[in-house]
């Protein structure tokens, strides 16, 4: 005779208690910052990829190409029957021996220095700024001429349409403000 009502296969667990309160918020505040960290790494980690390695200049807001670094390259090892040698610098970290820069010289005399702006209206957004920069501007700004005022986000998604100031000599701490379009879009 079988009788289950009388004779339980399994006995019954016991009764857990609840856990006390404060456990549960501080489970549920360690389980908010690790979703907030976690959500974090992943916005910056996407933000990195699209900028494309740009930062922030600090003065006015704007992205900026990241400064490009130089790696050296390797030397070569002379040989124990040459005689010994000093590696000479490369040609663009050679200074001009002709005599002091136009630059220096307006040092000395308090003059203002200056730098030549080149034309980039047709170029795109990105290698112009890097071209600026390499000429010693970076002041730069940009602005959407179609007048949707829409955000530069990626530069390489932008072409040029005009540069204030024009080319020329300027002042290196010069504004250059570039109006653009989309890459797919021509010039108002």
């Amino acid at each position: 005779m079988n009788d289950f009502s009388q004779h339980p296969t399994s006995p019954n667990p016991a009764p857990q208690p609840p856990p006390s309160p404060r456990k549960t918020r501080q489970r549920k505040a360690l389980i908010a910052v690790a979703i907030a960290f976690g959500a974090l790494l992943a916005i910056g980690t996407i933000g990195a990829i699209v900028d494309g390695g740009e930062e922030d200049d600090g003065k006015t807001g704007e992205r900026v190409a990241a400064p490009k670094t130089r790696t050296p390259e390797p030397s070569e090892t002379p040989s124990p029957d040459a005689a010994p040698t000093t590696p000479e610098p490369a040609a663009e970290d050679t200074p001009p021996s002709e005599g002091p820069t136009p630059e220096a010289t307006r040092e000395n005399t308090g003059e203002e220095k200056s730098a030549l702006l080149p034309d980039f209206v047709g170029k795109q957004l990105q290698a112009a700024q890097d071209a600026a920069q390499e000429a010693g501007f970076y002041n730069l700004t940009s602005h959407d001429v179609t007048g949707e005022n829409r955000f530069q986000v990626y530069d390489r998604n932008w072409h040029i349409c005009s540069q204030t100031p024009d080319p020329g000599a300027h002042a290196p701490d010069s504004q250059v403000d570039f109006g653009v379009v989309k890459n797919n879009e021509t010039c108002p």
